[in-house]
């Protein structure tokens, strides 16, 4: 490229960045200052659950040396081929769920929940599950066990965005879902699941449904309530048997942080800008260091999600399921933030407030800094989430052998993904 055309984009950046720097910034508060001075408030669906606010700053060194871990965890991952789409109008999504381990019995890591979600519009409303394979034998390795099923789901009917990503959403979840529900009982520490505690693009849609007063087939939430039920089941065995479920969520396309803020400013006498569009870009700036400090893990204290909005009403996010040991305000998620200084990936970790308000500040710090001498032992999520995703990953070749697969028709190529972006791996999305 030109010289020429290189001091443009120089200079076009730099009067950016100085004009952003000249504005007004009389009514500006910073993130820091929000959090200690503000969120600490009543008001809004989020609470600090020890009363007050506290930003941490500890060395990578330090928490190595100095917190005590866990002495053996799991973790759940489950990848797929991302959707495929045919010309008949029938689209396919295959996910593979594997949980991973770290100093407990490996053969776990043996076992596999292979489950395709299948959408295609004959004009019949369906959700019927088919078991294709279901096979067990012994390796060196020890026990191996394949669960294959076909889910044939029902209109996406309810399910505003597109039916490609209802497709990836229901064969990700149910996977993930079935496979911890199947093994949970093989558990003997904690469980650290990639992604959120529930699967939150199905349940963001069964409560849109509700705000709205919209009417679904029943087959639509029969769907979907068996999407979210496997996630419930599995965190009241697992903490029936004394064991946590944490949710590491790099993903916060949400604004629940900025709208308790806000809610919580209505009893100060002035209400300072945020600049800030999502909650991602707030903890960005709120754990933020100075570059080049690679060392430093800055983390907040525990908050509590109490309900959730939604199109103007107000809920509890899994009060419409079945519970056997618990209830649902138990199940509510209390998270904090962390940032991994590395490559500076901001993760929300959540777990069920059950295991919590029960315990005293002290050992919830505990379980905090156990929680983050995992991240410091990979300086990104969890040895034992890390090898469930290597375990579960598909190649483009797994992709294509499904392709294969489908008979009589043919695939529809997108060139972005099909063409353009052919050597990367498909890994699925986050739900």
């Amino acid at each position: 490229m030109q010289p020429r055309v290189i001091d443009a984009f120089d200079a076009v950046a730099e009067y950016v960045s100085q004009r952003v720097s000249d504005g007004d910034e009389e009514d500006h508060i910073s993130a820091e200052e929000l959090w200690n001075d503000v969120f600490g408030l009543s008001g809004g669906n989020l609470r600090a659950v020890d009363g007050g606010t506290v930003l941490y700053a500890d060395k990578k060194a330090d928490i190595w040396t100095e917190y005590s871990g866990f002495d053996r965890s799991y973790g759940i991952d489950a990848s797929t081929t991302r959707d495929i789409s045919f010309q008949n109008g029938l689209i396919l999504d295959v996910a593979n769920a594997v949980i991973g381990v770290k100093d407990g019995d490996g053969s776990l890591e043996n076992h596999r929940s292979i489950v395709a979600g299948v959408y295609y519009d004959d004009g019949m409303e369906t959700f019927e599950n088919e078991t294709v394979h279901d096979t067990s034998w012994n390796t060196e390795y020890g026990p191996v066990s394949t669960h294959g099923e076909a889910v044939f789901l029902p209109s996406s009917q309810g399910f505003a965005r597109s039916p490609s990503e209802w497709v990836s959403a229901a064969a990700q979840s149910l996977a993930e879902g079935r496979h911890m529900r199947r093994y949970v009982h093989e558990l003997d520490g904690p469980l650290f699941v990639d992604g959120t505690l529930y699967p939150l693009s199905v349940l963001s849609r069964i409560l849109f449904i509700k705000a709205e007063n919209t009417f679904v087939p029943p087959e639509w939430e029969q769907a979907t309530n068996e999407m979210v039920q496997n996630y419930i089941d599995t965190i009241e065995m697992q903490l029936n048997s004394g064991h946590p479920v944490v949710a590491l969520s790099k993903t916060m396309n949400t604004t629940e942080i900025l709208n308790a803020v806000e809610a919580k400013q209505e009893s100060l006498n002035e209400t300072y800008r945020m600049p800030w569009q999502d909650d991602y870009r707030f903890v960005s700036d709120l754990l933020s260091r100075p570059p080049h400090d690679n060392q430093t893990y800055t983390y907040t204290s525990w908050i509590l999600q109490e309900q959730t909005s939604m199109m103007g009403e107000t809920f509890e996010l899994v009060e419409d399921f079945e519970f056997n040991y618990y209830s649902p305000t138990d199940l509510r998620r209390a998270y904090f933030f962390v940032r991994v200084p590395r490559y500076g990936n901001i993760f929300r970790v959540e777990t069920p407030w059950v295991f919590l308000k029960e315990t005293s500040r002290g050992d919830r710090e505990l379980f905090q800094q156990a929680i983050l001498r995992e991240l410091v032992e990979t300086e990104d999520i969890p040895r034992a989430t890390k090898q469930a995703d290597h375990e579960a990953r598909m190649n483009p070749d797994i992709r294509d052998r499904i392709v294969e697969n489908i008979h009589d028709v043919e695939p529809i190529t997108e060139y972005n993904r099909d063409i353009r972006w052919t050597h990367l791996a498909y890994e699925g999305e986050e739900l």
